[in-house]
């Protein structure tokens, strides 16, 4: 009888242990990807003719007519008129604000196609295909020649 009272400790203990580990441990969760990583990422590994600077938050959420009382970081590059190569990530405050700043860049892609169809409609099939991914609380656009790269560096980083 002791000694199933002491196994019986033992597995309590255990328990207890493997739980305060677990709970400790930090683990890599796509939501909680970095704002940082994910721009330096992309503006290093993706191929751009020209490219992309970057630009300040305030002029992104200016482009994107986003109040900023709804993010909390913003990373934007873009070339300008000469080609329509873009990345702009927004890390959202309240996740009930996220179809909000969807929308800010589904309206941000309509607006840069409408310019570039009658100025430089080379441009426009990046524009249809722009990538536009919702990871957690971080919205990422990416105006690039090769979306499926954006997408695979996106999800390594």
């Amino acid at each position: 009888m002791k000694t199933i009272k002491k196994i019986i400790c033992l597995l309590i203990l255990a328990l207890m242990a493997l739980s305060l580990f677990s709970c400790g441990r930090e683990e890599t969760n796509a939501a909680e990807k970095n704002v940082d990583a994910l721009a330096d990422a992309l503006i290093s590994k993706l191929e751009f003719d020209i490219i992309p600077e970057e630009i300040d938050g305030e002029v992104a959420l200016s482009d994107y007519e986003i109040d900023e009382a709804l993010v909390s970081e913003v990373r934007y590059f873009r070339v300008g008129s000469a080609v329509a190569d873009e990345i702009a990530i927004f890390k959202v405050n309240n996740k009930n604000d996220i179809p909000t700043i969807e929308n800010a860049v589904s309206e941000r892609i309509k607006y840069l196609k409408a310019g570039f169809s009658d100025y430089k409609p080379s441009e426009v099939p990046k524009i249809e295909n722009a990538y536009t991914k919702t990871i957690g609380n971080i919205v990422i656009l990416c105006i690039c020649k090769n979306t499926a790269q954006a997408e695979l560096i996106i999800s390594e980083a």
